[in-house]
């Protein structure tokens, strides 16, 4: 006589049973939901101000064998990112970025300030006479009399998916020679 196991279908294995379904449906609901914002466009309004009175020096530092120029300033920033905010969106990470040419560095990018926006609500930013949070510094002496473009970057970091970058001009000035 042949004997049967009717333990194929235990308790553990309807459990895996449940378990895997239940995570197919939560992945399909979180792929669902990162594609479901991937053709979203968003119109954020940036405008900048530096205020005049910029702040140049010279500074030696340790370990370095060269001069390096500094630029002190503050300025003014209104920004309305809530367009950028949807179902997915958990928080931005809103930064401005300082770029500049010298004759040693085809590109040099310097982060002036930043904050994280976790809600709509705090999306809206007017920042006046605001001290920059990091030093404006050049490894060398390429500051003075020089074109600097000041570019907002944000970092959208979704509920599900992955996490990218945007960025608006916020306009440019020359910087004034040393003291």
């Amino acid at each position: 006589s042949t004997s049967t196991n009717f333990n194929m279908h235990s308790f553990m294995y309807r459990l895996n049973s449940v378990a895997t379904y239940a995570m197919t449906v939560l992945a399909c609901a979180l792929i669902f939901n990162s594609l479901s914002t991937a053709f979203l466009t968003s119109s954020p309004a940036v405008d900048l101000q530096i205020n005049p009175s910029i702040r140049m020096r010279r500074l030696h530092q340790p370990g370095h064998a060269g001069l390096n120029e500094q630029s002190l300033l503050t300025f003014n920033l209104s920004c309305d990112l809530t367009s950028v905010f949807n179902w997915n969106v958990k928080q931005l990470f809103c930064y401005l970025v300082a770029e500049y040419k010298t004759d040693t560095n085809a590109l040099s990018q310097i982060v002036l300030w930043d904050t994280i926006i976790r809600d709509k609500s705090e999306a809206v930013l007017n920042l006046v006479n605001h001290h920059q949070e990091y030093p404006l510094t050049d490894q060398g002496l390429g500051l003075a009399n020089n074109e600097v473009e000041f570019v907002l970057h944000w970092n959208v970091m979704p509920l599900a998916g992955v996490l990218f970058k945007q960025h608006l001009s916020a306009g440019s000035i020359r910087l004034p020679s040393q003291d």
